[in-house]
């Protein structure tokens, strides 16, 4: 896909989680692509379904394989977790590009599966809403690390926790075995911005987790703990819970330190501590939609912020902290 200009058919299967990051970007891009389709397995979705069919001109499907053949391009995939997989992997098979909610998937082996899919058949991209790549204050952070303001990275700080609202959120999500557990579903945001950052590979990780609040029934994790050692030394320790008070309801924060100075994100704001600066960092740059980003980028060939080879290493590295956290041991990214 070369043609800046070229309509784009696209569909939506699912509405699960951060579908709302998709739908923003289709509602303020007009022009971006062209919604043919949407559909979920869900009967809980169909009022949704109907609602966007009637804004967009889009058809409506029970079945993704019925989408995907007739005609879409690109298809945005907001399911449950452990129901990623096949239809990926029957989206490679059949040449549609994906942008998938995290995670990709929640089994090594389905991992496998897809990057066998996507050796057989070249030329298809995966992307994954991975938004602190588009996030401004980690924008900044990334583009002060990458013009050595803080010389070499020596440790990453990382915490995303949020409240653990059972009420409000998907019954789905306190099983891990179909959400994938705390470390494959929200740690992943950091373990990807960590290796954005340092641009290295990961050669070690160590995970814990575990379930603190035993008032809420479900087999699912509210905190994990996950450290990892770059190939260049650098060290990122990454806390992921949903122990925050209700009232509170999230407390996310990034420490970066430096050879010569730290930059860290704190209530949104940045700062940086350098010899010769300290204070917030002003004048972010703009937010970017990396649903958005990936479209452009298939319409004009070049490389997406959040591109496939990423995808797959971020969600290797979060399947083999799941496996030392359930063991107990030392995981391996090799």
């Amino acid at each position: 896909m070369e043609n800046k200009e070229m309509t784009i058919k696209f569909g939506l299967f699912g509405l699960e989680q951060h579908v709302g990051v998709i739908l923003g970007g289709v509602e303020a891009n007009p022009d971006l692509v062209e919604f043919v389709a949407v559909g979920s397995p869900y009967r809980k979705d169909d009022g949704r379904l109907r609602e966007l069919s009637r804004r967009y001109g889009a058809s409506i499907y029970e079945d993704y394989r019925d989408m995907l053949a007739d005609g879409v391009e690109v298809l945005g995939l907001c399911t449950v977790n452990n129901e990623k997989a096949q239809v990926i992997i029957e989206c490679i098979r059949r040449g549609v590009h994906v942008v998938t909610d995290k995670p990709l998937c929640i089994e090594m082996d389905e991992l496998e599966a897809i990057e066998k899919a996507l050796t057989v058949k070249k030329g298809v991209a995966i992307s994954m809403l991975l938004t602190l790549r588009g996030s401004p204050a980690y924008i900044e952070v990334k583009r002060i690390v990458d013009k050595g303001k803080i010389g070499e990275p020596i440790s990453i700080y990382a915490r995303r926790a949020f409240a653990l609202r059972p009420a409000s959120r998907p019954k789905w999500l306190f099983d891990w075995r179909r959400s994938g557990g705390i470390i494959v579903e929200l740690a992943v945001h950091d373990v990807d911005y960590a290796r954005w950052l340092v641009n290295e590979s990961v050669e070690e990780v160590r995970a814990y987790h575990g379930k603190a609040c035993q008032e809420f029934t479900g087999e699912y994790q509210d905190h994990a703990e996950v450290l990892m050692r770059f190939e260049n030394g650098t060290v990122a320790f990454i806390e992921a819970n949903r122990l925050v008070p209700e009232r509170v309801r999230s407390d996310c924060m990034l420490r970066v330190t430096g050879s010569k100075g730290t930059v860290k994100i704190e209530d949104g704001e940045v700062i940086l501590l350098t010899e010769g600066f300290k204070g917030e960092v002003r004048d972010l740059p703009e937010p970017v939609n990396v649903f958005v980003d990936f479209v452009e980028a298939l319409k004009t060939g070049r490389r997406p912020l959040v591109p496939t080879e990423d995808v797959l290493e971020a969600t290797r590295i979060t399947l083999e902290a799941r496996a030392s956290a359930m063991t107990q041991s030392v995981g391996s990214t090799v």
